[in-house]
């Protein structure tokens, strides 16, 4: 965001404003169940609920981070075999993992109970 908050709210850390493992009751909740943790562009669930598969390549040593968009990890084909990025953490995890930043690898063709997508359009 703007101000490189640490949560997509703000910099402290607000139980009613995502879904995490002490409030889930250890399952997914419906979209926009908590309204209070909307992003500054209006965005909700960016923190907890379910972690964000992205089309972003996890490779440390060819595309470190931070973020570079024009660095080439958007551009390579899809190959199950390559790991991707994962964000945002979800309800079965604790506020420390509900960062704006988090990040984590995980393969392709593999599933949780705890994984989604956003669906997205340009305006």
């Amino acid at each position: 965001g703007p101000d490189a908050w640490i949560y997509p709210w703000g910099n402290a850390f607000d139980d009613a404003k995502a879904i995490s493992f002490s409030n889930s009751g250890n399952q997914t909740a419906n979209v926009g169940s908590r309204p209070l943790g909307v992003s500054w562009v209006g965005a909700l669930d960016m923190a907890g609920n379910v972690s964000q598969w992205t089309s972003s390549i996890y490779d440390q040593s060819q595309f470190p981070y931070p973020y570079k968009k024009d660095d080439g990890r958007e551009n390579i084909i899809y190959d199950n075999n390559i790991s991707r990025v994962l964000r945002g953490g979800s309800w079965v995890n604790y506020s420390t993992n509900l960062r704006a930043t988090y990040r984590v690898r995980f393969a392709p063709g593999s599933e949780d109970k705890d994984i989604g997508f956003r669906c997205a359009r340009s305006s």
